[in-house]
């Protein structure tokens, strides 16, 4: 299985590419480009602007079909990928956990999309997608809709439920974005606290 970082947005909010903003000394995308690495066969950026990315040496897809948000990049990175399966997240998610990942791997034996659920709703961002929503994804956005939701009603969907997880899971943090530099102030402070839990469990004789 891949995992695709959907690098697309226009960042209007922030008004400068977020992927690229460090949080604790480490780039957001780069945050991310850890985790997944542990993970899955490959990493696939798709983006629009390759020169922006180029220095991760990871390789890039543009959208097949432009324009038309979030959408095309789960398009664009399905097309591109030699795997049947992919893992598919926003460029902007500092916090990736792989106890959340993990379970959405296992979850991928049959169904089309494998989205994490909680009490904030559904996570299409951080889900897998199979080869067989590629022309799903095509008729929805023919019809004009544009949010990822919109193609499931065409396809086999299995939600998650990660909040049975782990008692230890900060599902707030794991599924937090950068859009504003408010929230880069808030993922600074959480990036701060998770190292000082982390130096405390070393000192202790933990582990990560």
């Amino acid at each position: 299985m891949n995992a695709v970082i959907l690098a697309g947005g226009r960042n209007s909010r922030i008004q400068t590419n977020k992927a690229l903003l460090p949080i604790g000394g480490v780039p957001i995308i780069e945050r991310g480009i850890a985790v997944l690495g542990r993970l899955f066969d490959q990493i696939l950026i798709v983006t629009n602007n390759f020169a922006a990315y180029e220095h991760l040496g990871l390789r890039m897809a543009a959208d097949v079909i432009p324009g038309e948000g979030p959408l095309s990049g789960i398009h664009a990175g399905l097309t591109a990928s030699a795997s049947y399966y992919n893992f598919f997240v926003a460029c902007d998610l500092p916090f990736l956990d792989e106890r959340i990942i993990r379970p959405l791997m296992a979850a991928a034996t049959d169904p089309d999309v494998i989205v994490p659920s909680w009490a904030a709703g559904l996570e299409p961002m951080h889900a897998i997608y199979s080869r067989r929503c590629v022309q799903p994804i095509e008729r929805t956005l023919a019809r004009g809709r544009h949010r990822v939701v919109d193609f499931y009603p065409e396809v086999k969907v299995e939600t998650v439920d990660v909040s049975l997880l782990s008692a230890e899971l900060d599902l707030g943090m794991c599924f937090m974005n950068v859009n504003t530099r408010a929230d880069l102030e808030t993922a600074e402070q959480l990036a701060a606290l998770q190292e000082q839990t982390l130096q405390e469990r070393i000192r202790r004789g933990g582990r990560r």
